[in-house]
């Protein structure tokens, strides 16, 4: 996870590096982050998915068992 300053003062851009997708436990960590931080800060978050040229490479029996959600948040790994 990295924590970036953004051009907006006092709001901070929360990026899930090297995990794609939206987390499992979002909720659980928005709320431990709400409870830790001081209340004037701001917090965005940002999620990377995969691009067609990432599912593109996959063949249609990598992808036979797969939802569009999975394809969208693969990390590369066969399933």
């Amino acid at each position: 996870m990295e924590i970036n300053k953004t051009d907006t003062p006092g709001v901070f851009k929360i990026k899930f590096a090297g995990t794609k997708g939206i987390p499992n436990n979002m909720d659980g960590l928005k709320e431990a982050l709400d409870i830790i931080i001081l209340a004037h800060l701001g917090l965005t978050y940002t999620f990377t998915f995969n691009t067609w040229e990432f599912v593109y490479q996959k063949t249609w029996g990598d992808c036979l068992n797969m939802t569009w959600n999975d394809l969208r948040s693969l990390n590369g790994v066969s399933k």
